[in-house]
């Protein structure tokens, strides 16, 4: 399996290239698929010595900007909520599937669907929940990641960004529907 996610990276790596040119492709493979390795070793040096290495990595980032830009073309598209949640499925999975199951991409794609999930059951949708959920989630299929900084920082981050968000909402209540979108 990682060995076909590894073929499908490469194949979109050699789009990348053969549209953008070689190295503005080997950025774009970086920042889309994970394709670290095929930046010289002094840019990646230099964008960790300026504290901006993330812009390299994959993240869940990517995972919400695809979901937003899907779901908002499968509404436009007139599609019911049952079929934009398969759809959306298949596409995060697949670019799980692409980026090599990259820890942050699968959080974010678990994270993502079981929101969605509870959105299509007509449920209450608890953060805790679903971080809760997820991180198991995420454990039974590698109890090892229990010991990795970066998903201990990841889920870490998540659960701050649940629980001090709501005091956040509080502090101001703006005026008008976009403002007050903005805030949330």
């Amino acid at each position: 399996l990682y060995a076909w996610a590894a073929a499908c990276r490469g194949t979109l790596t050699q789009r990348l290239r053969e549209v953008m040119g070689e190295e503005s492709g080997n950025y774009a493979a970086t920042m889309l698929l994970g394709c670290r390795d095929l930046l010289p070793r002094d840019d990646r040096d230099a964008f960790a010595q300026l504290g901006v290495a993330h812009l390299l990595s994959v993240s869940g980032f990517h995972v919400g900007g695809l979901a937003g830009v899907l779901d908002a073309l499968w509404r436009r598209l007139k599609r019911t909520r049952w079929q934009r949640f398969l759809l959306n499925a298949v596409a995060l999975v697949a670019y799980s599937f692409i980026t090599g199951f990259n820890a942050p991409v699968v959080r974010a794609t678990v994270m993502f669907l079981l929101w969605q999930l509870g959105t299509l059951n007509l449920k209450q949708r608890s953060g805790l929940h679903i971080i809760s959920a997820t991180w198991i989630a995420m454990l039974a299929f590698a109890p090892a990641q229990l010991m990795n900084p970066g998903f201990q920082m990841s889920f870490g981050a998540m659960l701050g960004l649940t629980l001090i968000t709501p005091w956040m909402q509080s502090l101001l209540k703006p005026r008008g529907r976009l403002l007050s979108r903005v805030w949330q």
